[in-house]
């Protein structure tokens, strides 16, 4: 979602800066914008969605696991050191984690 906001940006400033573009290219650069915004709309939504469904996850370390990982992003080393615990036991916690999440994600369709 950042690089789509650095995007979106970098588009707005163009589009203010070049105001001697052709008919077209202004088209072209509001589209593109349009289409982002409509992109950023979407993601923004399912992040929210995925939000809402690992807070409803039971188990405070299984759900600190889903938010790190696959909310905030960071990679398997940054949980790892994150949450202190070992490499073994932070893959024992992603097999739970993902198990719960599945459960919770199936009783909210």
């Amino acid at each position: 979602m950042k690089d789509i906001e650095a995007h979106l940006h970098r588009l707005e400033a163009e589009a203010q800066e070049e105001r001697s573009n052709t008919p077209e290219q202004q088209l072209n650069l509001k589209t593109a914008q349009n289409d982002l915004t409509e992109e950023f709309r979407t993601l923004s939504k399912e992040r929210y969605e995925l939000w809402t469904l690992i807070c409803k996850i039971p188990n405070d370390v299984e759900r600190t696991f889903l938010e790190n990982r696959y909310y905030f992003g960071m990679s398997m080393k940054e949980v790892i050191e994150g949450m202190r615990y070992s490499e073994a036991r932070i893959y024992a916690i992603q097999r739970n984690a993902v198990k719960s999440f599945c459960q919770v994600f199936s009783k909210n369709k």
